[in-house]
């Protein structure tokens, strides 16, 4: 299953996010727009943003992941449900 590669590069003033699957079975502005969403709805329900991490997270063992509080994303649908 593919997962998603995210990004962020913070220049100071401006912010760029990049959002990369490595399938193209979705509409990018689709999914856009579910992140748009879903983050909007996280600011007006008071949720707080994570801690930020500031390693390769692809590197960490299991005991870094959970010291950081990263969860690998389900691998099958088996796993998801």
């Amino acid at each position: 299953m593919a997962k998603p590669l995210a990004g962020v590069a913070d220049s100071g003033m401006y912010c760029n996010l990049s959002l990369l699957m490595r399938i193209s079975i979705y509409s990018r502005y689709l999914a856009l727009s579910a992140l748009l969403v879903f983050g909007l709805d996280g600011i007006k329900c008071g949720l707080q943003a994570p801690k930020p991490v500031d390693q390769n997270i692809f590197q960490m063992n299991k005991e870094e992941s959970r010291v950081n509080g990263i969860q690998n994303s389900p691998a099958t649908r088996f796993e998801a449900l």
